[in-house]
C-alpha cells in the first residue's frame, strides 16, 4: 500500500524550506517566495532583498546552492521560505551548507576585447604609420533516508545539522501540503496558494527547514545555504514563487559552471543580463568537490552570470537554462591561445593583402599566386621587410612574365612627384593636425615627454616638425614610385589593404563577436 501511494505521490512534488527562529539579517537562506509569520500567528510577505543562486550541470545531474538575504522584521517569530524543483524525491538530495563557493573572475568579452584591440593595435604599428598617432597622443590623457507516511505526506529524508532540520517530502494534493504544514502552527498566505497548486499539478517536489536546535542556530553569524542535487534534463530555476511580491523588482544572479544561456518560455522578455567569465587563478576548498562532480575547477573556472532585475508579478514561469552557442567558446579559446592566435591572425592577414596587392599592380599579367601569398609573410618582419624584399627578390619579375626592362630614373619628375605629394598631403590634412595641436595647447601642466613639451610651446616647431616626418615618407616613397613604379604600387596596395583588413577585424571583434 505503502509502494502503491508512493507512486502517486512521484507526481504530486515539490520543495519547500521553513525557517522558525527569530530573523537574522546576516543569514543568508535560500530563493524562492519568503513569508514571516508573526506574534499574532498570521503569515505575511517578507520583502527579500536579493536571491542567489550556483549552479553545476552534468550529466544530466544538477548541483544547486541557492540562498536569499531578507530584510530584518522585528515583530517575526518564524519563516516560511519555499522553492520548486521538477524532481521525485527518491531521486533527490538535499543538505545545510554554511559556505558558499566564491565565483569571481574576468568578463569573457571584456578580457576578449582587450587583448584583441591591442592585437590590433599591433598590426598597424607594423605600417609604421601607426607611430606618429602614438607620438601625438603620448601621455595626453587608466544526510539519513527514511520512508514514513501520514496524512497523505511521504517524508523521504531528514537532515540535521547546524540546528536546523530539513525534510524531504511529497504531497498529494494541496490540501495535504496545507494540513501538513498547519500541524506545524503554519499558515501559507493567500495568494501563495495557487502557486502551490500549479507546482503540485506539474509534478515538483517539497522540502520542510525548521530550527530544530535554537542554541546552536542562533550561534550561525554567517551565510547558510540549502545544496540540493537532483535529475533534470536541462538546468531550472525557480521563478514563480517570487511573482508574489507584486510590483517589487527583486535582484535574483546566478552563478552557473560552464557557458550557458536562458532559455525564455513564452517569448517573455525579461529584464535579463548574461555574462560570461573566466578565472584561471582561483583555488576551491574540498568542501565543494561534491558541487564539482569532484572535478579539479582550480584555476579553470568558466561560469556564466545571470541577473535578472524584473518587476516580480512578470516573472510568472520558472526559468529554464540551455547550453549557450560557440561564441564564448570561440572567445575563450582565443584567450587560452591568444599568442598562437594572434600569430595566425597576423600571417593570414599579411599574405591575403599580398595576394590582393599584386592582382592590383601585375594583373594584367601572368602571376605566382602561391608565391606572392607566401611573400606576404615577410610582413611578419613588418612593412619596412616588405618593401626591401620586393626590390631584392624582383618579385615583379620572378613571380610575373614581366620581362626585365631598363628603367632610366628621372631626376625631375621625383622631385615635382614629390612635392605634389607633399603639397597635397598638407591640403587633406591640415585640419586634423590643427586640432591636436589645439589638444596639445589645452594640456596647460599636465605632464608631456620632452618634444611635445617643445611642440606645445612653439606652434612652429609643431608643424615644422609634423609635416617634415611625413614629407620624408611621401619623399621615400616619390623615390621608389620613378624607380620602379610596379613595385611602389605592390607594396603600397599591400599596406592599404592590409590596413582595410585589420579594421574589418576590428569591426568584427566589437560587433560580430
Amino acid at each position: 500500500m505503502l509502494n502503491s501511494f508512493k507512486s502517486s505521490m512521484i507526481k504530486k512534488i515539490f520543495i519547500f524550506i521553513l525557517f522558525l527562529t527569530i530573523i537574522s539579517p546576516s543569514i543568508v537562506f535560500a530563493d524562492g517566495g519568503m513569508f514571516f509569520y508573526d506574534l499574532y500567528d498570521e503569515a505575511n510577505i517578507l520583502t527579500e532583498t536579493d536571491q542567489l543562486s550556483y549552479i553545476n550541470f552534468d550529466n544530466g545531474i544538477q548541483k544547486m546552492i541557492i540562498a536569499v538575504n531578507a530584510q530584518s522584521i522585528k515583530q517575526a517569530k518564524s519563516i516560511i521560505w519555499l522553492f520548486p524543483l521538477p524532481a521525485s524525491p527518491e531521486k533527490i538530495k538535499i543538505d545545510i551548507i554554511n559556505k558558499l563557493p566564491s565565483f569571481n573572475g574576468g568578463l569573457l568579452k571584456g578580457h576578449f576585447l582587450k587583448y584583441y584591440d591591442q592585437l590590433v593595435n599591433f598590426l598597424l604599428y607594423t605600417q609604421f604609420f601607426r607611430f606618429i598617432i602614438t607620438i601625438l597622443e603620448s601621455n595626453i590623457i587608466e544526510l539519513s533516508n527514511t520512508n514514513e507516511s501520514e496524512n497523505n505526506i511521504l517524508l523521504t529524508q531528514r537532515i540535521e545539522k547546524l540546528g536546523l532540520t530539513t525534510e524531504l517530502i511529497s504531497a498529494k494534493n494541496s490540501d495535504s501540503l496545507e494540513n501538513y504544514l498547519k500541524n506545524k502552527k503554519i499558515s501559507v498566505p493567500q495568494e501563495f496558494k495557487k502557486i502551490l497548486n500549479d507546482y503540485i499539478n506539474n509534478d515538483y517536489s517539497f522540502v520542510i527547514s525548521y530550527v530544530s536546535n535554537l542554541e546552536k542556530f542562533s550561534k550561525i553569524d554567517h551565510q547558510l545555504g540549502i545544496y540540493v542535487t537532483f535529475p533534470t534534463n536541462k538546468i531550472f530555476f525557480p521563478l514563480k514563487p517570487t511573482s508574489i511580491y507584486g510590483n517589487l523588482k527583486i535582484p535574483i544572479k546566478i552563478f552557473a559552471l560552464n557557458y550557458v544561456e536562458p532559455e525564455i518560455l513564452n517569448n517573455k522578455v525579461f529584464n535579463i543580463k548574461t555574462k560570461y567569465n573566466f578565472n584561471n587563478n582561483i583555488q576551491f576548498g574540498e568542501e565543494f568537490n561534491d558541487f564539482f562532480f569532484n572535478k579539479n575547477i582550480n584555476n579553470n573556472l568558466r561560469y556564466t552570470s545571470i541577473e535578472i532585475a524584473s518587476a516580480a508579478n512578470r516573472l510568472t514561469d520558472d526559468l529554464w537554462i540551455i547550453s549557450s552557442g560557440p561564441k564564448p567558446y570561440i572567445f575563450q579559446y582565443m584567450i587560452d591561445y591568444y599568442y598562437i592566435s594572434a600569430f595566425l591572425i597576423w600571417v593570414i592577414l599579411s599574405c591575403i593583402s599580398s595576394s590582393l596587392a599584386a592582382f592590383l599592380a601585375f594583373g594584367d599579367l601572368q602571376i605566382n599566386k602561391k608565391m606572392f601569398f607566401i611573400f606576404g609573410a615577410f610582413n611578419l618582419l613588418s612593412l619596412l621587410a616588405i618593401i626591401i624584399m620586393s626590390f631584392i627578390l624582383r618579385v615583379d619579375i620572378k613571380y610575373t612574365n614581366l620581362k626585365p626592362i631598363n628603367n632610366n630614373f628621372s631626376l625631375k619628375n621625383f622631385i615635382i612627384l614629390s612635392i605634389l605629394l607633399s603639397i597635397c598631403f598638407i591640403y587633406l590634412t591640415f585640419h586634423g593636425v590643427q586640432s591636436f595641436e589645439i589638444i596639445f595647447r589645452d594640456m596647460g601642466d599636465a605632464k608631456l615627454p620632452f618634444l611635445a613639451n617643445l611642440m606645445v610651446k612653439d606652434r612652429t616647431l609643431f608643424y615644422v616638425l609634423i609635416y617634415a616626418v611625413s614629407s620624408t615618407f611621401l619623399t621615400a616613397l616619390s623615390f621608389s614610385l620613378c624607380k620602379n613604379t610596379r613595385l611602389t604600387v605592390f607594396f603600397t596596395a599591400f599596406t592599404i589593404f592590409f590596413h582595410f583588413l585589420t579594421g574589418m577585424l576590428s569591426y568584427a571583434i566589437n560587433n560580430v563577436f
